[in-house]
């Protein structure tokens, strides 16, 4: 394209971040992220390129598929500098940012829920359930943490095992193809967690509770959907909250489903034991 003269577009810029996202190794593709990040800032400067919401969501989408999640908040910032409106599609690739946030995380998906409402953007059902898996998510990596402090140190003859933490780019792309495989593998680590943690403390703070968000849901006219339940799931903390959470969802006319069921009967293994899980299979 260049060799033939023609000046590249914000469309252009598009499809070529679009391309990134779908490349077999993420680093490589990464590294043609920041490219174009730079030669979109360079032509930025001289006047040369407008950009739009569009372009500025393919590269946010790109950074967090592709391995660098957290640079995605400052292409947030730089769409700001240069007077571009988000819209609904660039919250939900933050929130898949903020998945990947082990620290504000949660914070700063509830601090986005408010930016949205601040911009006058309706959040739906995807924004919510990326909310919900922030949590979700933060629960996870806080129980792995724990797991991982209380296991005794190997002798120096064991080989320590690899970690089986995803890279973003897996993450990300199973979560937008719908997957459930990749969450039913880490349901352990979720389901107990228990209230000695600084970080637990943390999540705490920031998530109002089952009923509370559901509310919170209601009042932006949106329904939850039978995934918002799954991941919701792993938010109760009593069995007040798991009682309220399966009468809402005959309520509301949706069936559980396998993966569902599967978290449930898992959950009272882990806090009650395995005669209680018994019960709902």
């Amino acid at each position: 394209m260049k060799k033939r003269g023609l000046i590249p577009t914000a469309h252009t810029f598009s499809s070529l971040f679009s391309a990134c996202t779908k490349a077999s190794t993420p680093q490589h593709a990464l590294r043609h992220v920041e490219k174009l990040l730079a030669e979109i800032r360079k032509r930025i400067a001289n006047q040369d390129l407008e950009m739009n919401v569009i372009t500025y969501n393919a590269a946010i989408q790109a950074l967090v598929i592709c391995g660098n999640p957290l640079h995605a908040f400052d292409i947030y910032q730089e769409m700001q500098d240069n007077s571009v409106e988000p819209d609904g599609h660039t919250f939900s690739s933050l929130l898949a940012a903020c998945s990947f946030d082990k620290v504000e995380g949660p914070s700063t998906a509830f601090k986005l829920l408010e930016e949205m409402k601040s911009l006058q953007i309706q959040p739906d059902i995807y924004v919510f359930n990326s909310v919900l898996k922030v949590m979700r998510d933060f629960k996870v990596s806080t129980e792995e943490r724990r797991s991982h402090l209380s296991k005794p140190l190997p002798s120096a003859d064991v080989t320590e095992e690899t970690s089986c933490v995803q890279d973003p780019a897996h993450r990300l792309n199973e979560e937008t193809s719908g997957s459930e495989s990749s969450e039913l593998n880490s349901e352990k680590s979720a389901l107990q967690v228990g209230n000695n943690d600084d970080r637990d403390l943390q999540l705490h703070h920031y998530f109002p509770g089952v009923e509370k968000f559901i509310q919170i849901m209601a009042v932006e006219n949106v329904s939850p959907d039978v995934r918002t339940f799954h991941l919701l799931l792993y938010m109760t903390s009593s069995k007040e909250e798991e009682d309220y959470l399966m009468e809402l969802m005959r309520s509301c006319n949706i069936s559980p489903d396998a993966t569902f069921y599967n978290t449930l009967i898992k959950k009272k293994a882990a806090e009650e034991g395995v005669e209680e899980a018994k019960v709902h299979v």
